[in-house]
């Protein structure tokens, strides 16, 4: 485990910590400049993976559903996000985020 004393955002110092009920073993510390609240001590890099099972959610990597995709890539053109996809996808895609705009 390793004592935080500078912030992982801005590189200020962090303050005093509060304890947490509960979880005697760390406290709560804030930066002192730009408010990043987080534990110390944390675990390293070496051990955290000792936290989490093995089949962790983070851990397993797994394509996102049709729905979802489908859902992101019309978000993506009613955004107007540039894309490398040929005309006709582009095409049908455009119309689809129209077609979105309409019912929401």
């Amino acid at each position: 485990m390793e004592v935080v004393r500078i912030c992982d955002i801005c590189g200020s110092s962090m303050e005093h910590g509060k304890s947490v009920a509960g979880m005697e073993h760390l406290d709560l510390i804030e930066c002192s400049r730009c408010g990043l609240v987080m534990t110390s001590p944390r675990p390293t890099r070496e051990e955290i993976g000792a936290f989490y099972p093995e089949n962790y959610y983070a851990h397993v990597l797994r394509e996102p559903p049709r729905w979802r995709r489908v859902g992101d890539r019309v978000k993506s053109y009613r955004g107007g996000y540039p894309t490398r996809e040929q005309w006709p996808k582009r095409s049908v895609w455009a119309v689809a985020a129209r077609l979105a705009c309409g019912l929401s």
